[in-house]
């Protein structure tokens, strides 16, 4: 690939992208790329251009995005009544990481990639491809159930999707291990307001905050309908 500028590179690496996308199921977007499994998860390649970019550089980086529009589209989700898109956005997906998070654990960074007018695009095409099949892909395959989500979302919408699928014990099991979690933090917090000294800025310890979560958990558990604990 021979790209005059910056701006020709990122075009050629996006369509490239496409080229290697499309015939997996996924539909493009302005620069961004989505599919929904068989099983019923959404899939997002969401591509972010850097803020610094200038005329002879474009820095880029990916964020990969999960979605249940079964869990999501339920009017329990939005209370506002709003629907899950056709095509996501970043932040309509349950759970999203940055491309160099699915690295391995001792090699995670702020994976950027960079295109410039020195003629530098055809290495970073291949090197965008390659962590396309190496990282996402098999991210992806790994996530193609809603269960498979569980460990991604917290509790709390594990919760939720676990009464979606019919698995009402194991929303329980989310219900009671978030209740519990949000007891010790309580605990936690009301022993940090019996030894607080005020000191600078900072606010004071507040256990009313957590006092509020548990209520509002218990509320969303019966909206939910999930078994008592």
């Amino acid at each position: 690939m021979q790209c005059s500028n910056a701006a020709q590179a990122f075009s050629q690496i996006v369509k490239d992208l496409h080229t290697l996308l499309k015939p997996l199921g996924f539909k493009k977007k302005g620069n961004h790329f989505h599919r929904q499994t068989e099983h019923g998860v959404g899939q997002l390649i969401h591509t972010q251009k850097s803020q610094w970019n200038d005329k002879s550089r474009l820095g880029f980086t990916f964020n990969i995005g999960l979605t249940c529009p079964l869990l999501q589209n339920d009017p329990r989700f939005h209370e506002n009544g709003r629907a899950l898109p056709d095509f996501p956005g970043l932040y309509d997906c349950l759970t999203h990481e940055r491309i160099g998070r699915l690295l391995p654990e001792q090699e995670r960074h702020d994976l950027w990639f960079e295109v410039a007018d020195d003629g530098s695009g055809s290495t970073v095409v291949h090197e965008v491809q390659t962590m396309m099949q190496k990282l996402v892909l098999p991210y992806f395959a790994a996530h193609t159930k809603p269960q498979q989500l569980y460990p991604l979302i917290g509790n709390r919408y594990a919760m939720r999707l676990a009464v979606k699928l019919g698995e009402a014990e194991q929303a329980k099991r989310f219900y009671q291990a978030e209740y519990e979690w949000a007891q010790r933090r309580y605990r936690e917090e009301c022993r940090a307001a019996e030894h607080y000294r005020p000191k600078g800025r900072g606010n004071p310890p507040d256990p009313q905050i957590w006092l509020d979560y548990l209520e509002e958990l218990e509320q969303d558990a019966a909206k939910w309908d999930v078994p008592e604990i």
